[in-house]
């Protein structure tokens, strides 16, 4: 019996002209581009002594800007129940027996503040949602990031052509 026949080809790659349509790069092999590639993945590699350290000295300034970030919660919850009290009390106010012919506050003057104070509260709460969005984000970003440099030479090494695409497409 023969044995089957090889099938054996090279894959070029070319600029695709997209960001410089005048560029007058020529192709180049696929294994000198991977070569290329491995080099400036070397270049960014980190060791895993500094990315240990420098995680340890994210996750406490992380541990730091939390404590702050519960003061300053704990400081907008109290605007906020503020603004909803005043907000009650306007109300309370408005519909006393009292101020059936609009003795207390007119229905203008009810409808203004109501709106300062409706105004008040949304600006409180979407600062402590945006808060805890930064607060939470942050750590994980510098993590993956940290993760990625220090992962993505082996990962281009050892990966498919997808992963490889995807780690440069990264860079």
């Amino acid at each position: 019996t023969e044995a089957p026949e090889k099938t054996w080809y090279v894959c070029y790659y070319h600029c695709s002209k997209k960001y410089n349509p005048n560029c007058k790069q020529p192709y180049i092999r696929e294994k000198e581009l991977e070569v290329q590639f491995d080099r400036l993945l070397e270049s960014i590699t980190l060791p895993q002594e500094f990315v240990d350290w420098t995680m340890k000295q994210l996750r406490k300034a992380n541990n730091e800007e939390l404590q702050n970030r519960q003061l300053i919660d704990t400081s907008i919850q109290s605007a906020l129940n503020g603004v909803k009290r005043k907000l009650d009390n306007l109300l309370t106010k408005y519909l006393s027996d009292a101020n059936v012919n609009g003795e207390l506050i007119s229905d203008e003057e009810y409808k203004k503040q109501k709106e300062q104070y409706q105004a008040e509260r949304q600006r409180l709460e979407d600062q402590l949602k945006s808060m805890g969005y930064v607060q939470d984000n942050w750590i994980d970003t510098a993590e993956q990031v940290f993760n990625f440099t220090k992962n993505a030479r082996y990962w281009f090494n050892h990966g498919t052509k997808d992963q490889k695409r995807a780690i440069v497409s990264a860079i």
